[in-house]
């Protein structure tokens, strides 16, 4: 409670404006079209990047993204890399508010990590036959299509 207290003018409005520049990036890139679109998204994921986690604390999204891939467990197989980060990714966005949860997700380019997870179980197959041969593969994994990311 003491936290909340002690916080002056500056504080609130740095955090407040972070957001709104964050809700105004995803409106413009939502209404981009054409070439636009790109320049629109990389505005959308820097604005994304300074969003502050709450009001208290100077901490952005691109820290705490940064904290979520030092925790993921490299793998040598992207897809299997991907899969993991997004497992990371949704426990920690589950701790923040909406809008700071989706900020972290466009942070994260979660688009582009669920497309690489699906082919997780493919890439793994491959991995294991190109090691091991064809007894190395595993033909009870589950298919793209049963894969159920966001």
């Amino acid at each position: 409670m003491q936290q909340f207290i002690e916080l002056t003018r500056t504080d609130v409005s740095v955090y407040v404006r972070s957001l709104a520049d964050f809700v105004a990036a995803q409106i413009a890139f939502e209404r981009a079209d054409g070439d636009v679109r790109e320049r629109r998204l990389a505005a959308l994921r820097d604005a994304a990047a300074r969003v502050r986690i709450d009001c208290t604390t100077d901490e952005t999204i691109a820290a705490v993204e940064a904290g979520v891939r030092a925790r993921t467990r490299n793998s040598m197989i992207y897809e299997q890399f991907a899969a993991d980060l997004l497992d990371e990714l949704f426990r920690t966005a589950r701790t923040m508010t909406p809008l700071v949860a989706d900020a972290l997700r466009v942070c994260a380019v979660e688009d582009e990590l669920v497309e690489a997870a699906r082919d997780v179980y493919e890439a793994v197959r491959e991995a294991r036959e190109a090691l091991y041969g064809e007894a190395g593969s595993d033909a009870s994994a589950p298919s793209r299509e049963d894969i159920d990311y966001p």
